[in-house]
């Protein structure tokens, strides 16, 4: 199973590269417009949506209790977890590689 980390610029296009792909399935109660993220033993699919990461800098609420700066991540997100080289390969253009993954994908990583 290879996992992929997919990041569009739009929602609209991480969902539809998805659909594209074969990764989302047509279901009249989907979570998306009538799809749902696939979830199988040949594909699995967690849409994450927007991310935020720390900044290393400490906040302070009114309370005095501590909590990490964040900012967002640009674009939208979504792991795959595929042996399919079909859907592999048509979710290459929206497929990235970062240093330090924000989401790991339980049991995997």
């Amino acid at each position: 199973m290879n996992l992929l980390r997919l990041q569009a610029d739009t929602e609209q296009a991480l969902l539809s590269g998805l659909q594209s792909a074969g990764a989302m399935i047509q279901d009249p109660i989907g979570e998306v417009e009538g799809y749902s993220p696939r979830w199988d033993e040949t594909c699995q699919v967690v849409i994450l949506g927007r991310l935020t990461k720390a900044t290393g800098v400490m906040l302070q609420d009114e309370d005095g209790n501590d909590y990490p700066e964040c900012i967002t991540v640009e674009g939208f997100h979504a792991n795959v977890l595929t042996a399919d080289e079909s859907i592999i390969s048509a979710l290459a253009p929206i497929t990235v590689y970062p240093q330090t993954p924000l989401v790991k994908f339980a049991g995997v990583e």
